[in-house]
C-alpha cells in the first residue's frame, strides 16, 4: 500500500502497481496515465512494508495520456506491460517505451513463461498474444480464455474446452471438449500434482472438474445450488480456496470456500457483503501465509485465518 502522497504530487489515486520480475523497481500509475517508478532498497533490514515504503528512491516519471484503469504485467527480461483499456505499453525498467500498441483488446488473463508473457485478450478471433521486449504476436488462433502453468505445461482453458499451448510453435491441442461457457463466470488453477482445478457454467448445470495433466478426469461436482455468481480461485500456502462474487441487483455477496481436492469436498469458511456495491472493486489477498484479506468493493475490509475457520 502506497501513499497518493509519495507517488504522485497531484495527489491523484494509485490505481495499479506492480514491482518488476528481474530489477528491484516498483512501477505505480493512476488513471491519467502517469507512471512513477521506485527503486526498492532490497537489503536484509528492509523486509517489512513500513521498511519498503520508507526507503522507495524515485527513478523516473513518465506520462503516457492514457484515460483508464491501469493493470500492470511483468515482462520475464524486465520491465512492465501495462494496459489501459483496449491499449497496451511496453516500457524498460529504466523508463523508455518499448512498444505500443492500439488495438490488441483488453487483457483478459496471462501466464508468465521463462522468455515471454503470453496474454489473452477479449478482442474475439485471434485473441492470444506473445509479449516480449520486442513487441506483440498474435497466434492466429481464434482461442482466449484462462491460462495456466500445470506440470510444466502451458493449458489454455477456452468457452469451449481445455488446451495444451505450445507456445514455440505457436499452437494448440485440444485435451477436453466442454459445453460452452461463460468465461467471466469461471476460472481454472493448477493443482501441485500437475493437474488442473476447472469451475465449469454452462447453460445447464455449474460443476467443478479436477482434471490430471493430461486432461483425464479424476472426478466433478455440481454446485449449482451451492454457489452463484462469478467464481475465482486462490492459494494460500498449499491450500485452494474458492471465491464467489454475487452481485444481486444493489448488493454484493462474498463467499469462501475451502477446496479438499483429494475428497472432492467444499467447506463453507465465510459469506459477507455490502449494499452500497462497487463493480471490479472487490479483490482478495494472503497475508503471511495464514490470513485471508478480502476487500469487498463499496463495503467492509475482512481478515481472517482459514485454519481457525475450519475448528
Amino acid at each position: 500500500i502506497i501513499s497518493a502522497e509519495i507517488v504522485n504530487e497531484d495527489s491523484n489515486d494509485v490505481e495499479g502497481a506492480m514491482i518488476d520480475a528481474r530489477y528491484p523497481v516498483l512501477y505505480a500509475a493512476d488513471q491519467l496515465g502517469r507512471i512513477v517508478a521506485f527503486e526498492i532498497d532490497s537489503s536484509p533490514e528492509n523486509d517489512g512494508l513500513e521498511s519498503l515504503v520508507n526507503t522507495l528512491t524515485p527513478l523516473w516519471t513518465m506520462d503516457l495520456d492514457l484515460v483508464g484503469f491501469p493493470t500492470f504485467y511483468p515482462l520475464p527480461g524486465g520491465g512492465a506491460l501495462m494496459s489501459v483499456w483496449d491499449h497496451l505499453v511496453a516500457i524498460s525498467h529504466e523508463g523508455s517505451v518499448l512498444w505500443r500498441e492500439d488495438s490488441a483488446g483488453q487483457p483478459f488473463d496471462w501466464a508468465s513463461l521463462d522468455e515471454s508473457l503470453v496474454l489473452t485478450t477479449e478482442a474475439g478471433e485471434g485473441s492470444l498474444w506473445t509479449a516480449g521486449e520486442s513487441g506483440l504476436d498474435s497466434w492466429q488462433l481464434p482461442l482466449s480464455g484462462h491460462l495456466l502453468v500445470a506440470d510444466d505445461q502451458l493449458l489454455l482453458y477456452d468457452e469451449n474446452g481445455i488446451y495444451r499451448l505450445d507456445p514455440e510453435s505457436q499452437s494448440a491441442e485440444r485435451l477436453v471438449e466442454l459445453p460452452t461457457s461463460r468465461l467471466l463466470l469461471v476460472d481454472a488453477a493448477a493443482l501441485p500434482d500437475g493437474g488442473m482445478l476447472i469451475a465449469h457454467a454452462d447453460r445447464f448445470d455449474r460443476r467443478l472438474l479436477a482434471l490430471e495433466a493430461s486432461g483425464d478426469l479424476l472426478w466433478e461436482r455440481s454446485y449449482s445450488d451451492l454457489i452463484q455468481g462469478e467464481i475465482s480461485f486462490f492459494a494460500l500456502g498449499e491450500e485452494l480456496y474458492l471465491m464467489s462474487h454475487d452481485d444481486q441487483n444493489s448488493s454484493t455477496i462474498v463467499s469462501i470456500f475451502s477446496i479438499d481436492v483429494e475428497g472432492a469436498e467444499l467447506t463453507h469458511l465465510f459469506s459477507g457483503g455490502t449494499r452500497s456495491a462497487i463493480s471490479n472493486h472487490t479483490n482478495i489477498f494472503s497475508s503471511n501465509g495464514d490470513m485471508i484479506l478480502i476487500n469487498i468493493g463499496g463495503g467492509s475490509s475482512v481478515a481472517f485465518e482459514p485454519q481457525r475457520a475450519k475448528e
